[in-house]
C-alpha cells in the first residue's frame, strides 16, 4: 500500500523513506531508490488538507460541495424518473412529465445539496465528537451481531465483525444523526421564515417541524432497517 503524503512534503517524505530503508526498517526492500514506489505525492498541500477537516474555510466549504453534488445528482435522477413515470401513468403528455420530472428532479437535488454541505460543515464543527459517547452507548445496546448485520448491509469487499462491526456501526449512526438533523433544519426554513413573516403561529411551527423531524426519522429508519433485513436475507 502506498503512503500518500500533502504535495509540498513529498521530497521530505521520499528523502525520509529512503533513509528508512537504508537503516532496513521496511520489511522486503533494501533499494533505496523504490521510496518513490512506496510515497505518493497528493493533491493538496499540507495547509490544505487542514483546512478541509475545519468548517467555515474554503476549501472545506468547496469540499463539501463536491462531495454534496455527488449525492444531489443521485437524488435528481431517482426523483426525475420516478416522477416522470408517474406523471405519464396519470396521463400527462410527455412533454409535462418532463417539466414535472425536471422541476422534481431539481427541487429534491437542490435540497439534497444544501443538506450535503451543511450536515458535512456541522461534523467538522465538533457535533461528530459530541455524539461519540451517545452513539456507542446505542451500539453497545444493539450488540456485536446486530451492528454487524447493520454495517456489512452498506460495506463494499470484506464482511467485518465484533469491535470493528460495532465501531463502523457507531459510526454510521452518527453520521445519520448529523444528516438527519441538517435535513430537519433546511427542510423547515420556510416554516421559520413563515413565522418571523406572521404567515403562521408558533404552535403551527412546532407542529410542522416536529412532522418534519418524524418524516425524516422514519425515512432513515426505513432506509437502515430494509438494508439490514436485505443483508440478512441474503
Amino acid at each position: 500500500m502506498q503512503i500518500e503524503v500533502p504535495s509540498d512534503k513529498y521530497e521530505s517524505a521520499i528523502q525520509a523513506m529512503q533513509e528508512r530503508i537504508r537503516r532496513g526498517e521496511v520489511p522486503g526492500v533494501s533499494d533505496p531508490n523504490e521510496a518513490q514506489q512506496i510515497v505518493r505525492k497528493g493533491h493538496f498541500t499540507y495547509e490544505q488538507a487542514k483546512n478541509i477537516a475545519k468548517a467555515g474555510t474554503v476549501e472545506s466549504l468547496t469540499y463539501d460541495a463536491a462531495n454534496g453534488m455527488i449525492i444531489a445528482s443521485s437524488a435528481f435522477g431517482v426523483t426525475a424518473v420516478l416522477t416522470f413515470a408517474t406523471s405519464v401513468w396519470n396521463g400527462d403528455t410527455p412533454e409535462i412529465a418532463l417539466k414535472n420530472a425536471a422541476y422534481s428532479g431539481l427541487k429534491v437535488g437542490g435540497i439534497s445539496f444544501v443538506t450535503a454541505i451543511f450536515a458535512g460543515q456541522l461534523s467538522k464543527a465538533g457535533l461528530n465528537s459530541l455524539l461519540v459517547g451517545s452513539s456507542e452507548a446505542v451500539v453497545r445496546v444493539m450488540g456485536p451481531k446486530t451492528s454487524a448485520l447493520l454495517v456489512n448491509a452498506f460495506r463494499q469487499g470484506k464482511n467485518i465483525y465484533g469491535a470493528a462491526a460495532m465501531k463502523s456501526a457507531s459510526k454510521l449512526l452518527r453520521g445519520n444523526i448529523i444528516t438527519g438533523s441538517a435535513s430537519v433544519v433546511i427542510l423547515s426554513a420556510g416554516d421559520v421564515v413563515n413565522i418571523f413573516r406572521g404567515r403562521i403561529s408558533g404552535k403551527q411551527l412546532f407542529k410542522n417541524v416536529t412532522n418534519t423531524a418524524s418524516s425524516v426519522a422514519g425515512g432513515t429508519a426505513g432506509w437502515v432497517g430494509g438494508a439490514a433485513a436485505g443483508a440478512a436475507i441474503g
